[in-house]
């Protein structure tokens, strides 16, 4: 049973506490990314390095860590005096950034080593700065391209993240691209999204290909058969150019697809029509994403929108299971009418139900799987709203919150 509040607090969405079950050890079940430890270096200052990694969530409690640093190519020697415990990150103030180096770390614990991480290098002489650049190569002719959103996921199977990012057109009115990079900038592919990606005026209801439009994505990236490397999945319409060259076609403007490409090569690997019960009034606009409603697979997620002329929005979540090379929907659950407005400018995803199995969270409302059928196991009157977050806000209580503004 979940607790509600008052309706003026739930139509002023100030701090709104909804009271989730936490989630368990189930988790440990799930087909996760296969990730290293990625370690990034910048030269921070004149005379120092920054170096951050990651920590596992599957870590021990107890695990430290001993950075080593490689000069010139030789022997990596250890830089610190005891494993390091309480950061996972550290300042190099001994580095000669005359000469390349390299830095990686080893787990340590019970002061046993493991497996070092990957080596991220600087060259001789790097410039100080705060960021790692990643060059962009232009995806087409006649008008600078900016990056709204990016995506991150392994796709060449090292266990470090690379980067799928759109290339939107400064100036408006020209074709969207994504593009698909490596972590040192290498440029893998490029997708055209075609024609029917120029108009995205209307951040309600922009052409049925278009990408981050508005707080929109439609793309998003994830290793969803487990194999180590990512898949890309876009939804594509009418003239959609996939990165091998073919064209998606269909007979009209409205009808859209689900593509799954191969995120080191951009090969098509399956595509599945999108259902959409508002056809008549237009293609939809979704927020992508990735959650476990079985507990064990990754499962993906669309929750979209159109709008009756300019009147009342029409709003559903599909969820689709990629096994075997081939897309299954899963499930798709409309939002009824008198909760029209039950929506915000972000999808959640979270463990509601103490299960293991993940729930998509809409700030007026909870839709869990349940044998495969969508249940919105409640809703509330909080509508609309620019941001939302689900987490464990106060520790001093069972079971998740969300804040709401």
């Amino acid at each position: 049973m979940f607790p509600l509040f008052s309706a003026p607090v739930w139509r002023r969405c100030f701090a709104v506490g909804l009271f989730f079950l936490l989630a368990n050890s189930a988790l440990a079940q799930r087909q996760m990314e296969k990730l290293g430890r990625g370690v990034v270096v910048l030269h921070s200052a004149t005379s120092q390095a920054y170096i951050g990694w990651r920590l596992f969530a599957t870590d021990p409690s107890d695990i430290g860590f001993n950075l080593y640093r490689s000069t010139s190519g030789g022997a990596g020697v250890k830089i610190n005096s005891l494993p390091l415990t309480n950061t996972t990150d550290y300042l190099d103030t001994t580095v000669n950034f005359t000469v390349s180096n390299a830095w990686y770390v080893v787990p340590v614990t019970n002061g046993v080593e493991a497996a070092p991480s990957l080596a991220y290098g600087l060259a001789a002489n790097s410039p100080v700065r705060q960021y790692i650049p990643i060059p962009l190569v232009a995806p087409g002719p006649d008008t600078p391209y900016d990056v709204k959103f990016a995506w991150v996921g392994d796709f060449d199977g090292d266990g470090e993240y690379d980067i799928l990012c759109d290339r939107l057109s400064t100036t408006g009115g020209k074709n969207q691209y994504l593009q698909a990079y490596k972590r040192d900038g290498t440029l893998l592919w490029t997708m055209n999204m075609g024609p029917l990606s120029t108009n995205t005026s209307n951040a309600y209801e922009p052409d049925a290909a278009a990408i981050s439009v508005g707080d929109k994505d439609n793309v998003t990236v994830y290793d969803l058969d487990g194999d180590g490397r990512a898949e890309v999945i876009v939804r594509t319409a009418n003239g959609t150019i996939l990165p091998d060259g073919t064209v998606i076609t269909t007979n009209n403007t409205t009808s859209q697809f689900l593509c799954i490409l191969d995120g080191l090569t951009g090969k098509e690997r399956a595509r599945a029509v999108i259902p959409n019960p508002y056809f008549a009034d237009g293609p939809l606009n979704c927020h992508a994403g990735i959650l476990y409603l079985d507990g064990i697979h990754p499962s993906i997620i669309f929750s979209g929108e159109n709008r009756v002329g300019t009147g009342a929005f029409q709003r559903l979540c599909i969820a689709w299971d990629f096994h075997d090379g081939k897309l299954t929907q899963r499930w798709l659950f409309q939002t009824p009418g008198n909760h029209n407005d039950s929506e915000a400018h972000q999808l959640r995803v979270a463990d509601t139900q103490h299960s293991g199995k993940d729930s998509v969270i809409r700030i007026g409302g909870v839709v869990v799987d349940s044998n495969g059928v969508p249940v919105q196991i409640y809703s509330t009157e909080c509508a609309h709203g620019d941001r939302y977050h689900v987490t464990d806000i106060d520790p001093d209580r069972p079971g998740l919150e969300m804040n709401s503004i």
